[in-house]
């Protein structure tokens, strides 16, 4: 009897360990950046991380050697609940589909393939982003696409938070 209460007991805590580590894990934008820290704890995370930088008051990130401006925001309650990371502005297209390919390959190897795939030809991209894949997961959202300032275009990683949502 004893036996048997140890193993449910074992079992027990082996499975709230796993929840928290998975939640942790949803929790997790890129690095050190994770949903819920308030503005404050970005901040110092900022100065913390030697990827991480202020440039004319705006935060940026290393990613595969490009600065991606981050786009941050927070809910009534300050906690972090939806971020943008956006590359610089590019004339060629050669180098819009190497940021997609390269945060397309980030992305896939912590949630393997896209849910949703838009094909679609970057002389469509106009006024908004087009988003050209979509990762759904079961609080948040990951999408990676492509937006149009004046004559260039920029890539965009966006993710959102469904708990902390507005």
């Amino acid at each position: 009897m004893k036996k048997k209460y140890i193993l449910v007991l074992i079992f027990v805590v082996i499975l709230i360990s796993t929840f928290e580590i998975s939640a942790a894990e949803e929790k997790q934008v890129y690095r050190d950046i994770n949903f819920g820290m308030t503005v404050k704890q970005f901040h110092e995370n900022l100065r913390q991380d030697k990827k991480m930088f202020l440039s004319v008051g705006i935060p940026h990130i290393e990613i595969k050697g490009i600065e991606y401006y981050i786009f941050a925001l927070y809910n009534d309650q300050n906690q972090l609940y939806e971020i943008y990371f956006e590359s610089p502005n590019y004339i060629a297209d050669y180098y819009v589909e190497k940021r997609l390919e390269e945060l397309s390959q980030i992305v896939e190897s912590e949630y393997e393939d896209p849910d949703i795939v838009n094909d679609f030809d970057l002389r469509d991209v106009k006024d908004q982003i087009l988003w050209q894949k979509i990762w759904k997961e079961e609080n948040k959202i990951i999408e990676l696409g492509v937006g149009k300032m004046d004559t260039e275009k920029y890539v965009s990683l966006h993710q959102i938070y469904l708990p902390f949502g507005p």
